[in-house]
Order: structure tokens, then sequence, then C-alpha cells
């Protein structure tokens, strides 16, 4: 039987400010490697229309987004009434894919569902300390701490079953989503640089 040679995407999760855009930003401009922009209905934020582009995503209309999702999307999920998803074509090219955790389960289910054994996803969470993330979240511009709660509290539900999940793993034999050896866990609470040379790290030695 010939062996399938599997293509690594790195889907690195994190909360709101955690630090997880500007992480994968550098370390794919260091490496050359390539981040998948997913499709989403969401209009750009202020931070985003400054810069007159994302590195996380492609601004679409409903309509258009009704007639890809017609196509072969690998994942799709919804937020605050927004859509975002990506296509089998976009994840095939992609070094990097920075996703939720609901994304990333629905994304793993899918692979395997269709019988998609050459794609490996490795997935990356980046973790940081609430006062932290907040204080990041603010010095965005246009945003308060009043919208950063709110925004935290919108993606706790997700976010609190992943994060306790691979806490309490040891005692349980449910894996969610992998085992915590096959988690990478990096703490970006200090110097960005220290973040951006573990993540290098990781896949160097990968």
């Amino acid at each position: 039987m010939k062996k399938v040679v599997k293509h690594t995407v790195y889907c690195v999760i994190g909360r709101t400010a955690s630090g997880k855009t500007e992480l994968v930003k550098r370390v794919a401009k260091g490496l050359g490697l390539t981040v998948l922009k997913s499709y989403t209905t969401r209009p750009m934020r202020v931070e985003e229309k400054k810069k007159g582009v994302s590195l996380d995503h492609i601004f679409i209309s409903k309509e258009k987004a009704k007639k890809l999702l017609k196509g072969d999307v690998v994942t799709k999920t919804k937020i605050n009434g927004h859509v975002y998803f990506a296509t089998l074509e976009q994840l095939r090219e992609a070094d990097f894919y920075i996703i939720d955790p609901n994304g990333y389960e629905s994304l793993e289910k899918h692979l395997i569902k269709e019988s998609i054994f050459d794609i490996q996803l490795e997935p990356i969470f980046i973790s940081a300390p609430y006062k932290t993330r907040m204080e990041r979240y603010i010095q965005r511009g246009d945003t308060t701490e009043a919208d950063f709660k709110k925004r935290h509290q919108s993606e706790n539900k997700q976010f609190n079953q992943f994060e306790l999940k691979l806490i309490i793993y040891n005692r349980t034999s449910k894996v969610y989503p992998k085992k915590p050896s096959q988690v990478q866990i990096i703490k970006n609470t200090g110097k960005l640089e220290e973040a951006v040379k573990e993540l290098k790290n990781i896949i160097k030695t990968n």
C-alpha cells in the first residue's frame, strides 16, 4: 500500500487578545509559511479597517457566502450571527489556521468522515491571563473594558469546555480534542518574542 504523504496544518487556538494572530503572523513571515484566511460575513473591525487587510479572514457578503457554502467546505461556525468557514482547497494550501475550539472539532470530524487522510492537524493552544488579554484588547483602539467583557463572555462556553477537558483529561476517557501530550500549549504572557521562539521550535521539531 502506498504511504500517504501528509500535509501538516498548525491549528492555532486562543481566546480573544491572547496574541495568537500577531504570533502566527510573525512566525509565518519568518519561516515563509502560509496562513489560511477563512471566509466570514462579519464586518471588518476598526483595526482591520485601518490596516485595510486582515490576517484571519476574507470578508464577503451573505449572498456570496451562500454560493461558496455549496462547495467543498471543511468547517463552518456561526458567532454572533456571522458565518465563518473554510474550503478544502484553502486547507491544503495553508500551514497555519487560526481557529476556535468548535471550529477545530468540526474540522477534525469532517476530515475523518470524508476520509481525507493527506492532512495532519496539529493543535496549538495560546494562553494568556484575563487581565493581560483585556489590556491588549483595549490597546487595539476604539474598544472598552465593557467590550472585552462582552466578547469574553460570548466565547466562554466553548473555551471553558476546551480548557477544562484538557486539564482533567487524566481523570476521564474522553479525548477532547487530542491527548494533552498532543496539544502544544504556549503561554503568551511575557515578551512576544519568547512566544515566537517557542512556536518556531514546535514547527521545526515536528
